[in-house]
């Protein structure tokens, strides 16, 4: 998937967008409960929370946007880490 390519930031915002390439948009729902379509930014991180609805009516709260991109920096700083260590791959996806 990498081509042997380093696992970078460039890296994972190119899958992104060839993942999401033919999508434009998404739906989602706002604070009154009304669902719209909102534009998919591809290769990018999110602008706006994506937090889903659980069936008992809570919350699930996911990374707020302005914490993605030092999330993914440590994402790939433990990535080399267990590379330089021989993790193995199962073990890390765990």
């Amino acid at each position: 998937m990498k081509g042997g390519r380093p696992l970078s930031v460039g890296v994972i915002k190119q899958m992104h967008a060839a993942l999401l390439r033919h999508e434009s948009t998404t739906l989602a729902v706002d604070l009154l409960g009304r669902e719209f379509s909102f534009p998919l930014l591809h290769g990018a991180y999110k602008t706006m929370p994506n937090n889903p609805l659980r069936k008992d009516g809570l919350i699930h709260e996911y990374c707020r946007p302005e914490h993605v991109a030092s999330e993914m920096d440590r994402l790939i700083e433990a990535h080399a880490r267990h590379e330089k260590e021989q993790v193995a791959a199962e073990v890390e996806a765990a």
